[in-house]
């Protein structure tokens, strides 16, 4: 079953990195912030190396609590 699930969850981050041409992976709770405004977090990242990742910790504290 372990396996199974690492499988699953493998072939969902192969075809969620497809339209990127050097994908990248990073890991950790990262926020962006939108044209509007808007904060967006994830722990899990895929991203072009060649236009970096611009998502950052720093961001998080935009988050309305």
């Amino acid at each position: 079953m372990k396996y199974l699930s690492l499988g699953i969850l493998l072939i969902m981050l192969a075809g969620c990195s497809g339209h990127l041409e050097e994908p990248a992976v990073s890991f950790g709770k990262k926020c962006a912030v939108t044209e509007d405004g808007q904060v967006n977090y994830s722990y899990v990242w895929l991203y072009n190396k060649e236009d970096g990742l611009k998502a950052n910790k720093a961001n998080c504290e935009l988050i309305q609590k």
